[in-house]
């Protein structure tokens, strides 16, 4: 099997904890025997959409030089695989196109009163496209993360027909919501994980175990630890935290927030 991680960065200087990232999921691919690419500053939507930057995490659907791998991992470098990790991505169950929930999120907006508005922006997705957006258990629209994604090689070739074009996309939402979150990747993965047309499958949140601050918080903020003895992969959304040098993020990643040496004086 010929699977690749690839990665991005745009921008003129990387933070200290997206190189950290690179240099960790770099070292996670040789151990799985995939292939890695890393990429500063792509270009490939530049012509695509106006907002090209925001778009790179679906170079393995719209530019045909990925199609050739049997499967392809895009994911932030802000998510960390954490030591001693064992298991292989690309031997999960795939479909075409797999990501991954963010379980807790749409209750966590429902307490601190943003709920409403992905409520909206998920009507407008329903409406825009005539699909029906999937609900959990408390029948609140689920939430799925954008950081992390991965797609076959009948995803990436179907994909490049089957998805909606980005700049439609935008064009539609952009006027209707104002905060990037409702129109740009992250909005765009989630709508065509039911738009596309593609076969889709929600991968464990083991891949994509988030860490943030509770929100509304300040000072030495409780942290959201979504970890567990299955935790595979990392995504570090505490923010503040792209300046932290590797030590830092090794022990969040990889540690008990009470065990966290530099817990004392860490602000937003």
């Amino acid at each position: 099997m010929k699977n690749l991680i690839y990665q991005y960065w745009i921008g003129p200087e990387m933070e200290k904890c997206a190189e950290y990232g690179v240099e960790a999921m770099k070292a996670y691919a040789k151990k799985i025997g995939a292939e890695y690419v890393f990429e500063r500053n792509p270009t490939f939507f530049n012509k695509i959409c106006d907002e090209p930057a925001a778009f790179n995490s679906f170079q393995p659907v719209f530019n045909e030089d990925f199609h050739d791998y049997d499967a392809v991992l895009t994911l932030d470098t802000d998510i960390f695989p954490v030591d001693g990790i064992e298991e292989n991505i690309f031997e999960s169950d795939l479909a075409e196109m797999n990501i991954c929930e963010e379980v807790h999120m749409p209750a966590l907006k429902k307490k601190v009163g943003t709920y409403s508005v992905q409520e909206r922006w998920s009507k407008e997705v329903e409406k825009f496209y005539n699909v029906e957006l999937p609900k959990n258990s408390a029948g609140l629209y689920k939430i799925y993360n954008g950081g992390l994604a991965v797609y076959t090689k009948e995803g990436m070739r179907k994909g490049k027909d089957l998805m909606k074009p980005i700049q439609p996309f935008m064009n539609h939402f952009k006027p209707k919501f104002s905060r990037k979150l409702f129109w740009r990747d992250q909005a765009y993965v989630h709508a065509m994980f039911v738009a596309s047309g593609l076969q889709t499958r929600e991968l464990s949140v083991k891949w994509n175990t988030q860490i943030h601050w509770e929100p509304n918080t300040s000072g030495k903020r409780p942290v959201i630890d979504m970890r567990n003895k299955d935790t595979c992969f990392v995504h570090m959304q505490l923010s503040g935290s792209g300046s932290w040098d590797k030590q830092q993020i090794w022990e969040a990643v990889n540690l008990p927030v009470d065990l966290w040496s530099f817990r004392n004086g860490v602000l937003e």
